[in-house]
Formats: C-alpha cells, structure tokens, sequence
C-alpha cells in the first residue's frame, strides 16, 4: 500500500515525541534548499497546511523564525495556487497550528523587556557566555523614526512633476531628504551617547548617517544596553571580510547598449572596497577618492578594486567597460571591519559641498574632516563578503538596506564566492549562501557568469529567506 506523503508527515510525528517531532520539522524546514529532499519535505508541508494537492502549489517558499521564551517557532509559508495563480500565505507554529499575528507580537513585547539578551545577535550570544568578564566590542543598531522619514520623502517627492523632471531637481530633493535623515539621526544618536555616559559607559565611534554606535561592553553591560526601549540589536562587530571573485565574462554584450547610446553618462558610480583603486592606470579615470583612517589599514593600492572599476568603467579598446562614460569616485575603507565600512559608507552618502566627520564630535574616532564626495553617489559598488555568524541580516546587511531606503542611492553587492567551492571564502565555501551585505532585501545581489556558464543559481539562499540573484554581466580588466 502507498502512503500518501503528507500522512506521512504524521505519522513520523506519531513515532517520535512531541518534543522530537517539533524539532524534527523545525530542523528540516529551516535547512537549505539545495539539501537533498528539503525542497520535497517543504512542498509536503505547505501542501498539509493549505490543504491543497501538492500538485496544484508552485513557488513554494518557506521561511523559520524563532521566538525564544514564548515557546513558539513561526514558520512562515508562501506558495501560488497553480489552477487560479492566487498568492497564498499562512504563518504556523511548530505544531502546524496557525498563529494569531496580534498575541505572538503581544507575548515578544514582554519577552523584550523579561530577557533583552534575546536582541544579541548572531556570535555575541556565545562570547558574552564564555566571557562574561571581558570587554568586548559591540555595535548597536537604535530604533529610528522611519514612519518620519518616509512621510517627509513622501512630502518632498509630491511636489515633482516626474514628467518633466530635471537631474538637478532630483538631487535637489535627494539633498533636502539626506538633509532630515542626517538631522534626526544625529539627534537619535546624541541622545543614546548621552544614555550612555549617565551609564558610565562611553561610544567608542558612531554613524553620521545612520542609527549605529560601536562601543566596548562587557555581558552585565551588555544585557543593560539591550533593555533600553532605543536600543533594537545588539551585534558583536566585525572585523573580518575579503574581495569576492572578479570572474570573466567574454559574453557579456554590453555593447550593445553602448550601440544605443546607453553607456552611463551623468551617472556617478562609487566603488566602496577597503583598498584604493590604481588612479593612475591608464584606462581609469578617478574623479575623487576617500581615505579611511589610518588606523583602519595604511593606503594601498588594490588589484581587485582596480579590477571591479575596470569592469564597470574601463577605457580599452574593444573591450570597454560595462559603462565606460560613469563619473567614477573610490571609497576605500582601510579595512573590512564594521568600523571601517560605516566610515567610508557615511562618505558615500554625503553630497557635494558637504562635510564628513566634522562638528562637534567625529562619527569615526581618528576620522579625518574631509569634504564629501565630489559628486553625488548615484550607485555603489561593494564586491566584498564581511563574516557573520548572524543567519539573518547581519550589521552591515542593515546599514546598507538603511542607506538604500533614506539616501535614494542603489548598492550593487556581490552574492560572494561560496556559489562554487574554491577555496576562497572560508566557512562554508561552495555551500550556496549569499554573503553579507548582499543580503540586504534592497541592496542589488548579483552573481557572475563565465563561458556563458552561469556559476551562481538564479535563486540563491540567504539564512532562512530565498533571494533572487539574477547573474550580472562582468568582464576581466587587467
């Protein structure tokens, strides 16, 4: 006799313990999708939970979110119903029993306040457990009004006839909203330093531009920075990271846009890596360049940047660049510490005539008081990985899809290297996962092709969340 599939579900559940079963399916559910069998075993829930055929579901996505100390596992499924096209959607517990939005929120509220080390992210959980004593560096992401922002952007946006609408007038508009956002952020910020010293504790740096404050903290201090009401996550920074690969691509056919007279003129692209771009190479033209502190890493000049701004802007005949007529600008970090990367991030999003780490406090100790950028930032290249532990959106994950919503500039980050295993990426290397930033559900993920073979899936994982990742057209520049 053949067993249905979906009873098959229950009675493994029968066989095991509740407490098995629960972890069992919350196990299998949360793994990747290029696990043999995971893709099966998600269709055979969603199809017991929307009580549909296996065969009438497409698309199906499913995503595992726990909730600690409410004993509940939010498991979230999204699939399309194949005979009507109907979006379906349903968040159950580990109990495939439905979960009432309302009360889970009600119970997390309470859960925040009885145990605020739930907002420690990613590996700090661990190094505040084994070191409870010792002083570790730490980075906060605050609470932030983004209701304030998006009403005054919207406010600012009205008044635009988008029909006749000048580049000027575009970042004119850009400008008064970076304006409100820096304003409100800075107040945000100031305020938490001022939490901060009335705590005996003191922010070591900070962001001018978005709600991040890097300090040091031991696990008692720690758990009272997450208690506060400002205080969203808590992360242990990072201080690792490396360039992803610069793979070729003969096939790329960029040119023919370039027959059409789409080759990036009035577009200002900023490379944002921690070594400098070669701006004397001969096929480069450099338009302003930052430079990290020094403390961050001594200035050097990088093949693999020079490289990234080859294939984007490069001037060989033949064989130019993606969009050889961009103005191009370099913001080389020193580094690919979080430090480091807010430093040059909050260079990138200042525009013309602006100031960067003046007033009466520098957002990055040691940060030299420099103009901003030359020209305004109109898309970011970032082909780099940080580490993370963090399963989820990791700090720098956060900083970037923040800088995307409030600053109106595109970032384009690479998916990394542990598409195909090669060695380069460490932990984890050819396991599928998409690296942070370029997890960030607003920062442009791309992959690379080769030979017209495409080396990254059109769907890659990112933690728990499947993220499309179109491949992107790159081409070797020497």
């Amino acid at each position: 006799m053949r067993i249905p599939k979906v009873s098959l579900i229950l009675l493994t559940a029968c066989l095991l313990s509740p407490l098995q079963a629960q972890n069992d399916l919350v196990r299998r559910l949360g793994q990747r999708r290029g696990t043999p069998g995971v893709a099966e075993f998600q269709l055979d829930v969603a199809a017991q939970v929307f009580g549909l055929a296996r065969d009438h579901l497409e698309q199906v996505s499913v995503s595992v979110e726990p909730f600690p100390h409410t004993g509940v596992t939010l498991i979230k499924l999204k699939a399309v119903d194949s005979r009507t096209g109907r979006i379906l959607i349903a968040g159950v517990d580990q109990n495939l029993a439905p979960v009432d939005p309302k009360a889970l929120m009600g119970q997390w509220s309470k859960v925040l306040v009885d145990h605020p080390e739930v907002k420690w992210r990613g590996s700090l959980a661990k190094a505040m457990h084994y070191q409870p004593g010792l002083q570790h560096p730490i980075a906060i992401w605050l609470n932030f009004p983004g209701a304030s922002y998006d009403d005054f952007e919207a406010t600012v946006y009205a008044g635009i006839d988008w029909a006749t609408v000048t580049r000027e007038q575009v970042h004119e508009s850009e400008q008064l909203i970076e304006q409100f956002v820096t304003e409100t952020n800075g107040h945000v910020v100031s305020t938490f330093r001022q939490t901060l010293q009335a705590m005996g504790l003191s922010a070591t740096s900070w962001s001018s531009s978005a709600p991040i404050v890097f300090l040091s903290a031991n696990a008692v201090e720690a758990r009272a920075i997450a208690a506060l009401p400002g205080v969203d996550a808590v992360f242990l920074q990072n201080f690792d990271g490396g360039e992803t690969n610069a793979s070729a691509n003969a096939t790329h056919r960029t040119h023919r846009l370039h027959q059409m007279g789409v080759r990036g003129r009035e577009v200002a692209l900023t490379i944002l890596e921690r070594l400098t771009i070669d701006s004397a190479h001969p096929d480069l033209l450099v338009a302003d360049h930052f430079q990290g502190p020094a403390a961050f890493g001594a200035p050097a000049v990088g093949p693999h940047v020079t490289a990234v701004a080859g294939m984007a802007a490069g001037h060989v005949f033949m064989n130019e660049g993606a969009a050889p007529d961009v103005d191009l600008q370099n913001a080389n970090s020193g580094s690919y510490s979080d430090v480091a990367l807010v430093c040059a991030g909050d260079w990138v999003v200042f525009g013309p005539g602006g100031t960067f780490c003046s007033g009466g406090g520098a957002s990055c100790v040691g940060c030299p008081t420099v103009p901003g950028p030359t020209l305004s930032t109109d898309v970011t290249s970032m082909s780099y990985y940080v580490s993370t532990t963090d399963p989820e959106l990791a700090l720098m994950d956060r900083y970037f899809e923040y800088q995307v919503r409030y600053f109106n500039d595109a970032y384009v980050a690479a998916a990394g290297n542990r598409g195909v295993a090669n060695g380069n990426a460490g932990p984890g290397d050819g396991d599928g996962e998409i690296v942070s930033p370029a997890k960030a559900w607003n920062v442009i993920t791309v992959g690379v092709s080769a030979d017209r073979k495409v080396r990254r899936s059109p769907l890659e994982k990112c933690g728990t969340q499947d993220k499309p990742t179109p491949p992107g057209p790159v081409s070797s520049r020497r």
